[in-house]
């Protein structure tokens, strides 16, 4: 009998691709899936053969708000991060809530990524189904890994049990009262006490992890209810821009720079350093605006402006990647076998930087707040012409396109729910 599957993706276009592709896997399975997105989402999801159910709620709007703009400028602290988060999130939380409990209806399972856990145990509970957290960044103790969210990169003390301790109940004390007020107005819920963060469980619940361990080595201690399935990778159908193919066949190896869905509060300062820098690096680039802001498609001696293009297609054609460091943009430069320049602006953008150098397929980072244009230079420089980076990101490619992260996630949710054998 198929199952019913509610996915709860809410977040930047980053933050949901890997859900609508975890959603065409369990459809691959024979199993019926509702998504519950934001509208900008809504056909991007219909079109893969997922069921919506959209929210009213923008996330590029968000950004561009003041309080979506001190979420961004929160860079890696985690004090910072949490209360600008807070901000985000409190007039929000009953929405997600609701759109969360009306994507339920029938189902036998929720999976709820990164930003729909605060209320998604909660529609758990009441549904009287299973819960699985699904993260694209490490946020369990255990494993040998660092709170992607409370360690700064990993560079300071707080890396490791203590700072997913910290992620969590700061996470909690935070929200709590508002995830208590909308339990008790949608679901007319008893209140979680201040010891059980979102009323999550820790302990039995199955919580997948849409990364590599090729990307982030992880040691056993995460034990069998915590499953590392591999990347969740959705490809853009459309073709590239023919105007993008031509430039790319008359500059091979160009470099790649955009920031993704970082909204910019001052785009044409951004947009004239990055030109600066490779000016500087002497390289041919692509430069995709994406929420940035800045100017639209364009292109002159050396150098294409467009506002967005397929990943998988583009970076298996440049040289390097400059990027923000978000977890779907790391996996696609790594499954590309490409070096990264990291730029992080805020939130995991630090950890995955900084697990990028670590495992030798990027030069140090570069935190936004401290970007110049000399120094942007340098990395690129370094990244394209040390062949140990490109070394590096080909061993780690060679792994991730022997995984099918997808399958594994959908094997996981069935035998978690007594369905082994389905997939």
């Amino acid at each position: 009998m198929p199952l019913r599957i509610a996915i709860l993706a809410f977040g930047t276009l980053g933050d949901v691709l890997p859900y609508i592709a975890l959603g065409r896997g369990f459809i691959a399975a024979g199993d019926h899936v509702r998504i519950a997105t934001h509208a900008r989402f809504a056909g991007l999801a219909g079109a893969h053969g997922l069921e919506v159910a959209a929210i009213a709620d923008d996330p590029e709007m968000l950004l561009r708000s003041p309080e979506g703009r001190a979420w961004l400028a929160s860079g890696a602290n985690p004090l910072r991060f949490g209360l600008a988060l807070r901000r985000v999130l409190r007039p929000r939380v009953a929405l997600y809530l609701r759109a969360a409990w009306e994507a339920s209806e029938g189902a036998d399972a929720i999976i709820a990524s990164g930003l729909a856990v605060f209320v998604a145990a909660s529609v758990a509970e009441q549904r009287r189904v299973p819960c699985v957290p699904a993260f694209l960044q490490p946020v369990t103790p255990g494993g040998g890994v660092a709170n992607a969210f409370a360690s700064a990169g990993g560079a300071w003390p707080l890396a490791g049990r203590l700072g997913h301790a910290l992620h969590w109940h700061g996470a909690w004390a935070l929200l709590r009262g508002s995830v208590n007020r909308a339990r008790r107005e949608v679901l007319d819920l008893p209140p979680i006490g201040p010891g059980s963060p979102f009323g999550l469980d820790h302990g039995r619940a199955l919580w997948l992890y849409g990364f590599s361990a090729a990307a982030l080595p992880v040691a056993p201690a995460w034990g069998s209810g915590t499953q590392v399935t591999g990347y969740w990778f959705l490809d853009a159908a459309e073709p590239p821009a023919e105007p993008l193919r031509r430039f790319l066949d008359e500059h091979p190896g160009a470099v790649c720079i955009g920031f993704g869905s970082m909204s910019d509060p001052r785009p044409a300062e951004t947009e004239a350093l990055l030109t600066e820098a490779v000016r500087r690096a002497s390289v041919p680039a692509v430069l995709l605006s994406g929420w940035s802001g800045s100017s639209g498609a364009a292109q002159e001696r050396g150098l294409i402006r467009l506002p967005a293009a397929p990943h998988r297609w583009l970076f298996e054609r440049v040289g390097a990647v400059v990027h923000h460091g978000g977890a779907g943009t790391v996996a696609a430069t790594l499954r590309a076998g490409v070096p990264s320049v990291v730029v992080p602006h805020f939130g995991d953008q630090p950890f995955w930087a900084a697990a990028l150098y670590r495992g030798g397929a990027a030069p140090p980072p570069l935190p936004r707040a401290r970007l110049t244009a000399p120094a942007l230079a340098a990395a690129i420089g370094a990244a394209m012409r040390h062949t140990g980076h490109r070394a590096a990101a080909a061993r780690i490619a060679q792994r991730i396109n022997a995984e099918d992260g997808v399958a594994t996630a959908v094997r996981a949710v069935h035998r978690h729910l007594g369905r082994e054998g389905r997939a």
